[in-house]
């Protein structure tokens, strides 16, 4: 499973990346350009609407479970949805979680 982890997270980085980074790049990294271009219609204000909540939840999760089980590195996941996304960072905390030998 850590390798099917690894894969969807670098998987989960590159795809998205790969449509945002030339919007970065016609547009700049200004953070009110991209709240605006997130918000411009309704598919996009409810689809960024879903990821900032997701994230939310995401965070609640990984800091609960983390610590619960003692993990290391699991912070990185937590800047990490909603900066490069959650597509790479829901499976790379499951690529630390599985990598990490605990008693249930």
């Amino acid at each position: 499973m850590r390798i099917f982890y690894l894969a969807a997270a670098i998987v989960g980085t590159v795809l998205p990346w790969a449509s945002f980074l030339p919007f970065l790049l016609d547009n700049g990294i200004w953070p009110g350009t991209i709240l605006t271009a997130l918000y411009v219609n309704g598919a996009t204000a409810g689809l960024s609407t879903d990821f900032f909540l997701t994230c939310g939840v995401f965070w609640v999760f990984v800091i609960r479970d983390a610590t619960r089980l003692g993990l290391r590195g699991w912070w990185f996941t937590l800047p990490a949805a909603p900066l490069i996304g959650l597509s790479m960072a829901v499976p790379t905390y499951l690529f630390i979680r599985e990598g990490t030998s605990y008693d249930s």
